[in-house]
C-alpha cells in the first residue's frame, strides 16, 4: 500500500507541473521545458504531448485511488 501512495504522490506532482502551464483560453497545456521526472514518465507511458500526458496521468491517479479504496474496504 505504501507503493501506491508513493506513486500517487509522484503522479500528483506530474499533474501539478503540467497544470502550471495550462492555458485556459486555449484549453490546453502549453509546451514547456519538462522536468526529467516528467520526461521519464511520458516516455514510460509513450505519450509525447503535454495534453496526452495530462489525460494518461489523470487516469493513473484514478486507478491508484480505486486500488487504495478497494484495499480500504477489505
Amino acid at each position: 500500500m505504501k507503493d501506491e501512495y508513493m506513486r500517487l504522490n509522484e503522479y500528483a506532482r506530474l499533474l501539478s507541473e503540467l497544470s502550471e502551464h495550462y492555458d485556459e483560453e486555449l484549453d490546453r497545456v502549453m509546451v514547456f521545458g519538462y522536468s526529467e521526472e516528467l520526461i521519464r514518465a511520458m516516455n514510460e507511458h509513450e505519450v509525447y504531448s503535454p495534453d496526452d500526458a495530462w489525460i494518461v496521468f489523470d487516469g493513473v491517479i484514478d486507478e491508484l485511488l480505486n486500488e487504495l479504496a478497494a484495499v480500504g474496504t477489505k
